[in-house]
């Protein structure tokens, strides 16, 4: 790796990008972070465990190289927890942990290596 090629993957920031009116996303330094809220003003309703909701689809080059799944914060009084699965396709599916909950007050943030 040359000079040029070693400053652009280490040193790159993208700025944040809007994916869709929930989902905002960065590179950053060799990292991609995402930014996801349902607040209520988005109506952005994610389903349950039995019926994962797309929320959005990254491009290439800020898709991780192996599914990321991590927990997410309901923002409601239910107290049921949100997962979110960023896969490796650039797909990222949200839903509630109970097999009945829906809602669009939720929110995650992600952060993880990409290679270039």
């Amino acid at each position: 790796m040359d000079l040029e090629d070693y400053l652009n993957k280490n040193f790159y920031d993208s700025g944040w990008m809007d994916l869709n009116n929930a989902v905002k996303y960065r590179k950053k330094n060799g990292f991609v972070t995402i930014r996801a809220d349902g607040n209520g003003d988005n109506k952005v309703t994610i389903g349950n465990i039995n019926n994962p909701t797309n929320i959005g689809t990254l491009p290439e080059g800020f898709r991780p190289s192996i599914r990321i799944i991590g927990i997410g914060t309901p923002k409601d009084a239910t107290g049921y927890e949100v997962q979110f699965n960023i896969e490796d396709t650039g797909d990222i599916l949200a839903m509630y942990l109970s097999s009945s909950k829906t809602s669009y007050y939720w929110s995650f943030t992600a952060t993880y290596p990409v290679d270039d």
